[in-house]
């Protein structure tokens, strides 16, 4: 289970008001409460709008209690929103630039064996996902989300589209619940495969070839990438990297006893 909130109470209802106007936090954060009392393991999402706010929004994620959370920049509507595409931009530096000072932090907590500070950044899975995708070589990543293909959403009519972000835009409708999926195979394809880009980036099999709402907006076609997004994603994979390399045997012995890190996979069970 996903719940959306996005940050303290006047982030989130400036964000996301009620359809009559009044605030929506106290509903939202009661609804959490009851939720993780049963499903201890739901995940919380936000939607960073403005980059400077980026640490408020996390601290409150982790305090209302979720385990594990993503926090997602505000992307431009399909018929294009210079701002909107301007505070994307901006929210990603602000996210390369926490994740550059939480990278930092992990390792400061492998070397001093800080398992109280790790705790505090284990709820964050933008960075310790990213280090997961370097570290184990398994599998390679054909596609960014599961949307079209295992995921769809339906809208208050009962169109279906490929996921949330594409809802009431009929350019995009993929079906309904009457007549089921109709109209979904230019989805099934991957960017990875398909898109000039993509086949020539290093980082595609981490990456998936990008969102398809995203790079909609940034290109019109889902297979063409977002050149920001890109950037931002190589840049995290780089700091991945780096900062495994930085890390001594035993020090990651730490982190993957702490669950921080998986295990070392044996080359010859690949």
């Amino acid at each position: 289970v996903r719940v959306s909130i996005d940050g303290p109470p006047t982030i989130h209802d400036r964000n996301r008001p009620l359809a009559d106007g009044r605030p929506s936090s106290s509903l939202v954060a009661a609804g959490i409460e009851r939720l993780l009392s049963v499903l201890p393991d739901s995940t919380g999402r936000a939607t960073l709008v403005r980059a400077d706010e980026l640490q408020e929004v996390r601290e409150t994620l982790a305090a209302v209690g979720f385990r594990s959370f993503d926090i997602l920049p505000a992307s431009p509507t399909v018929v294009g929103q210079e701002e909107m595409a301007a505070r994307r931009r901006e929210s990603l530096a602000a996210r390369l630039e926490h994740y550059g000072a939480t990278v930092a932090e992990l390792v400061r907590c492998a070397r001093e064996r800080d398992t109280a500070g790790l705790r505090r950044l284990c709820p964050d899975p933008d960075v310790l996902a990213r280090i997961r995708d370097v570290e184990d070589p398994h599998g390679r990543r054909y596609f960014r989300c599961s949307a079209a293909r295992s995921y769809c959403v339906a809208d208050t009519s009962g169109d279906l589209y490929p996921c949330q972000r594409f809802a009431g835009d009929c350019t995009h409708r993929i079906g309904s619940l009457a007549e089921g999926l109709t109209d979904r195979a230019r989805y099934l394809d991957s960017a990875v495969v398909h898109s000039l880009p993509c086949r020539s980036c290093w980082a595609r099999y981490i990456c998936g070839g990008g969102c398809a709402y995203d790079n909609t907006v940034a290109s019109g076609s889902a297979f063409d990438p977002d050149p920001a997004f890109c950037d931002f994603l190589r840049a995290t994979v780089e700091l991945a990297v780096v900062t495994l390399c930085r890390l001594k045997s035993e020090e990651r012995a730490f982190l993957t006893e702490q669950g921080a890190l998986p295990a070392r996979v044996c080359p010859l069970d690949l």
